[in-house]
């Protein structure tokens, strides 16, 4: 089911369905929560519905007054606290083309808030998914195709291009994969993994 997550197209790989959960504490009241449902269909493709969510709680907020002929402080009130939340929630939907060839789509709407400031941000991520052979498939994807932004930022979303394979040995039992994702103006990312089913 975390297909929905990566790789959208992938999601025409279930049999049944299927549901991930997923909570970890990080760092000094820092969570990651994530889950997500996949739902296959006889002749409609593959449905899922997912959330992610990195949420921080409980920063200090303060007020200082600084000397002006100096850079010491002079005056420190503590204000009380604020969180951090960053959260994704997305539909999405894979669907085959023939034996070999399946697409994906994924809306998703993004949520941040730092204390008072707001911003949010819905996109679009296509994928496609090809199956080589029994052993060897790879994929490629387009994440914020169509993205539009609000709130009192002016981040956006950078339009990225991935790019992943997957070579799968042994029955299957031995797994490795290759990805590369190339963000508009910033440096491409490799990625390398392997995975062995005892």
């Amino acid at each position: 089911a975390t297909a929905s997550y990566w790789n959208p197209a992938a999601l025409t790989l279930l049999e049944k369905k299927e549901f991930t959960a997923m909570q970890a504490t990080l760092f000094a009241a820092t969570t990651l929560n994530f889950f997500t449902y996949a739902h296959p269909t006889t002749s409609k493709g593959t449905w899922a519905v997912s959330m992610t969510q990195l949420k921080s709680v409980g920063f200090e907020k303060v007020s200082i007054t600084a000397n002006p002929a100096g850079d010491e402080i002079i005056d420190w009130q503590v204000l009380g606290t604020f969180d951090s939340v960053e959260q994704a929630l997305a539909l999405s939907w894979g669907r085959d083309v023939s034996e070999k060839l399946s697409f994906g789509i994924m809306a998703k709407n993004i949520t941040r808030s730092l204390d008072t400031s707001k911003d949010s941000f819905n996109s679009i991520d296509i994928t496609m998914l090809q199956k080589f052979s029994p052993i060897y498939r790879a994929a490629v994807g387009v994440q914020n195709v169509f993205s539009v932004s609000k709130g009192d930022t002016e981040d956006k979303l950078p339009l990225t291009i991935k790019f992943g394979q997957a070579l799968s040995l042994f029955k299957g039992n031995l797994v490795f994969g290759l990805d590369v994702i190339k963000p508009q103006a910033a440096e491409t990312n490799w990625r390398f993994g392997g995975e062995y089913w005892l």
